[in-house]
């Protein structure tokens, strides 16, 4: 244990240094550090300034904060689109939450909202996917009909090479014909 301040510069030191006297002990080349957002900031700068870390040391910023970052992206890409509307007038998030999750800082309710978004968009390209299937390939219309979707049946439905390729001729074929459909 090391009685500091986490974001100190000292204690920051102390933890690279302790981290690469370990892996040498050990007979380890390279040492994986896996930290939150605001001491990565500050431990990449060391990690740039010395040559041994640079050969030791692999820094990586934590799964949460990797999430966080990624639900931004989304929420900067889908600005302006209505979405936030969406989420607001459905009454599935309060105005104050819908700015959290579209800058990225609210994984929860993010992540829960992004998922119901992307259901309820499934469910209105269900029946177009199964219109076009029927005129392409019937018998996948009807294996993708009869699947339930509780089960890995329409998992693996999905994901089995001639669905892949008839999603990518309904998506390209709607793509080209509606610019709205592309965004």
């Amino acid at each position: 244990m090391i009685l500091n301040p986490a974001h100190e510069t000292s204690t920051l030191l102390t933890v690279l240094n302790r981290c690469m006297t370990l892996a040498d002990g050990l007979g380890k080349k390279h040492v994986v550090l896996t930290v939150d957002q605001a001491l990565y900031c500050k431990l990449i700068e060391m990690h740039w300034m010395s040559d041994d870390f640079q050969e030791h040391i692999v820094l990586r910023m934590g799964g949460l904060h990797i999430a966080l970052n990624f639900l931004k992206v989304i929420g900067k890409h889908m600005a302006g689109s209505g979405l936030s509307e969406i989420w607001l007038e459905s009454g599935v998030l309060a105005e104050g939450s819908i700015t959290k999750v579209m800058e990225g800082k609210a994984y929860g309710k993010g992540m829960r909202v992004h998922k119901l978004t992307f259901q309820a968009l499934w469910r209105i390209l269900y029946p177009q996917i199964l219109d076009f299937l029927e005129t392409h390939d019937v018998n996948k219309a009807e294996e993708l009909k009869s699947a339930t979707p509780s089960t890995y049946e329409l998992e693996e439905l999905l994901e089995c090479n001639d669905m892949r390729n008839h999603l990518s001729k309904f998506f390209k074929q709607w793509c080209e014909e509606d610019a709205t459909f592309s965004y």
